[in-house]
């Protein structure tokens, strides 16, 4: 199982930029790549989520995307 967990976060990263912390947020990502797609804007009115590439407005301390505390 921890194998299997290591090589989607591994497949993740490379695929989609995107840094899996644990086995709750692998979770709810999948469900979220596929309803909504991978993470990121084209619109730049901020700062990237070092974790996710999600858009970020520049004065929050989290991700609303993934929920990283504190960027």
């Amino acid at each position: 199982m921890i194998l299997n967990l290591r090589r989607r976060r591994e497949n993740i990263w490379k695929e989609d930029k995107v840094i899996i912390r644990n086995k709750e947020q692998l979770c709810y990502y999948e469900i979220y790549r596929s309803i909504i797609g991978i993470p990121g804007s084209d619109k730049h009115n901020g700062k990237n989520c070092p974790f996710c590439n999600s858009n970020v407005l520049e004065n929050s301390k989290y991700c609303r995307v993934c929920g990283a505390y504190p960027i």
